[in-house]
């Protein structure tokens, strides 16, 4: 009876498979990398307009705070003409200044503050930063306050109010 002859085991180098034995082929690991790529580039997009988006918000909120300051400033002055107190007289006042606001005057704004006599019956009009003649025009004041950020991330912040004397 004859013998049966041993197998040698498959000698191989180390790193490479077996003929028959499963691996990832140079174009399957390529394939992936590009869709690895993709996925970092749009993540890497999201985050950079959501910055953006919080950047801009956080310039409404200082614009709002400057608006409504100014506004309070000149309710609290009443028929005062002291700095930074106005009154319309004759026609309407336009008073423009620029504020530093944020950590470490980071932030520049410019403000425009206009005020004007109103009818007493209808707030509303004479519309615009115009002057109330006549009756009727001598109690109620109207305040607009427009703050404008110096680097264009936001739109500009318009609050109005109107208060009698």
């Amino acid at each position: 009876m004859p013998r049966a002859r041993k197998q040698r085991p498959v000698r191989r180098s180390p790193g490479r498979l077996a003929r028959g034995h499963p691996g990832f082929a140079l174009l399957e690991v390529l394939i992936g990398s590009v869709i690895v790529a993709i996925a970092a580039t749009g993540l890497a997009l999201m985050l950079s307009s959501a910055h953006a988006f919080i950047v801009a918000q956080g310039d409404n909120r200082v614009a709002m705070y400057l608006a409504q300051q100014r506004i309070e400033e000149q309710i609290y002055c009443g028929a005062s003409t002291a700095t930074p107190c106005v009154q319309p007289t004759a026609g309407a006042v336009h008073v423009t200044d620029t504020v530093v606001a944020g950590l470490e005057g980071t932030q520049v704004f410019t403000r425009v503050m206009c005020i004007n006599y109103v009818l007493d019956t209808d707030p509303t009009q004479p519309a615009g930063c115009t002057n109330c003649a006549g009756p009727g025009c001598t109690t109620l004041k109207r305040i607009t306050v427009t703050v404008t950020p110096a680097q264009a991330r936001s739109d500009p912040l318009t609050v109005q109010t109107v208060y009698g004397q």
